[in-house]
């Protein structure tokens, strides 16, 4: 074999195996990138159904506190069963290890249930819309991030967490 056979065989071997990594590298890439796609999307349709129930149950609390008599008393009744059903769904949908958001919302959702005030029952329900609000632009913003960057670092969920409890504190407090 001459040097012209030997370069040529090694620069076939040499383009090769670049073939082969690039080829497992890619692979690894777009499985990874269907992994976020498929998390993304699971995000989604968990936001929009979170959102669904709290409409619903807001819904239904406003209904249901617009008070009752005895000759609807059937009818209010079925508005109570729905609205302790609804907010049991929308616990459902929460972590009960959550530090912020979840559990305002859980506790928002036990006071509309258990208050009898229609007044305070209604305090209630804007103050569950508000939070509701705004967990949903921290979830629409960690889905952009990443969307953009990849899956998002710990320190990054905690920063974006942060920035959005505070701009609903100021939102409270204003």
């Amino acid at each position: 074999m001459n040097t012209t056979e030997e370069l040529t065989l090694v620069g076939i071997s040499i383009t090769l195996s670049l073939g082969i990594v690039n080829l497992i590298y890619n692979f690894r890439k777009e499985k990874h990138g269907n992994y976020i796609n498929s998390i993304t999307s699971a995000r989604i349709s968990y936001l929009k159904e979170l959102r669904l129930a709290i409409s619903n149950f807001c819904g239904a609390a406003i209904s249901n506190s617009q008070g009752s008599s005895e000759d609807n008393s059937r009818f209010h009744s079925a508005r109570d069963k729905e609205l302790k059903s609804l907010g049991t769904l929308i616990k459902l949908f929460l972590t009960p290890t959550d530090n912020y958001w979840d559990k305002e919302i859980q506790q928002l959702a036990d006071n509309i249930m258990l208050t009898q005030n229609s007044i305070e029952a209604i305090a209630y329900v804007g103050k569950l819309i508000t939070i509701s609000q705004y967990l949903v632009m921290l979830e629409w913003a960690g889905i952009k991030e990443e969307a953009a960057n990849g899956e998002l670092s710990i320190i990054k969920k905690e920063e974006l967490n942060n920035k959005f409890i505070e701009k609903y504190k100021n939102h409270k407090n204003a």
